[in-house]
Parts: structure tokens; C-alpha cells; sequence
């Protein structure tokens, strides 16, 4: 690769990290400074409280950034960046708005992150999540953790906790 090509690419890289730490601007000023408390739930789902508007606001954020580094896969190496997702994947006033910024972390290489992902498993809004980012992870050392949820009420979050447990046999 050229020099020229090089610099090039240092600069494009460099804007779309920009691009993306304002996007996890936009969500960190969004999250309430209190938990709030859980909606009404909805007619459709009336085992499930009815989501706050911030809740959508940041979980569109996430999917913003989870476009970003599907194209741009080198934002993955960005330690600062991960620490800034981190934050808001753990802290519990974004409710399920946080749920797009867990599944930022479902790749293998960011598998230093499950053990403060894990800490947010009794968490109901995200404990599913946080089963199949670590999965994705190949973070093996969780059973433990995990193994309670084998036997979870909602069919996708059992799912998940089965083929976290059974991943290291295959």
C-alpha cells in the first residue's frame, strides 16, 4: 500500500470515529440521571412494559454505530471508543436502550469485555443480550452465570443460554 493510500485511509478512519463518539454523545446526554421508573405495559404485550422515548432515542443510537462498524470494522480495535459503549451498556438508566450498545461487543475479538457485561445479567431488560454477545464472544468461562437461564419463561432467552453452554462441545 502506498503512503498516499495510507494517510488516506488514517484520515477516513479518523472521521468516522468522530462520527461515531458523537453518536455515543447523543445517547450518554439522553440517559436520565435516575432510574425511571418502568411504563404501563402495552395491550400487544401485556407482560412487557410500554419503552420510554429515550429508550428508543439511544437503542436507534446503538444501531447507528453497529452500521458504522459493520463498515468500518476497524473501529472494533478503538480501546477508548469500547470503554464509551461499555458505560452505556452498564448503566441501567438507559433501561432497553442499551440493549443495541451490548450487541456492539458480539465479536470475539471484544471478549475482554464480557466479565463487565455479565455484571448486568440480572438485569431483565438485557440479561438475553448479554447471553448472545458473549456467545459471539466465545467467552467461556460463564456457565455459572449463565446456566439459570436455560430454564428462562421466554423461549429466545432459554435458546440462547442452551447454545452458550453447549458452544464449547461442538
Amino acid at each position: 500500500m502506498k503512503n498516499e493510500e495510507k494517510e488516506r485511509l488514517k484520515i477516513n478512519t479518523a472521521e468516522i470515529l468522530d462520527k461515531a463518539n458523537k453518536l455515543v454523545s447523543r445517547a450518554e446526554k439522553l440517559i436520565p440521571k435516575i432510574l425511571e421508573p418502568n411504563l404501563p405495559p402495552t395491550e400487544l404485550l401485556p407482560d412487557v412494559p410500554d419503552w420510554h422515548d429515550f429508550e428508543r432515542k439511544i437503542w436507534r443510537l446503538g444501531d447507528e454505530i453497529r452500521q458504522l462498524i459493520k463498515e468500518n470494522p476497524t473501529l472494533r480495535k478503538e480501546n477508548e471508543f469500547f470503554q464509551r459503549i461499555l458505560k452505556i451498556s452498564t448503566n441501567r438508566n438507559a433501561k432497553r436502550g442499551r440493549q443495541s450498545f451490548i450487541m456492539l461487543f458480539a465479536t470475539k475479538h471484544l471478549s475482554g469485555y464480557a466479565k463487565e457485561l455479565t455484571t448486568q445479567l440480572d438485569d431483565e431488560f438485557v440479561n438475553g443480550h448479554i447471553i448472545c454477545a458473549i456467545q459471539k464472544m466465545h467467552a467461556a468461562e460463564f456457565d455459572s452465570e449463565v446456566k439459570p437461564f436455560a430454564e428462562h419463561k421466554h423461549v429466545w432467552i432459554r435458546n440462547a443460554a442452551k447454545k452458550y453452554l453447549t458452544q464449547k462441545n461442538e
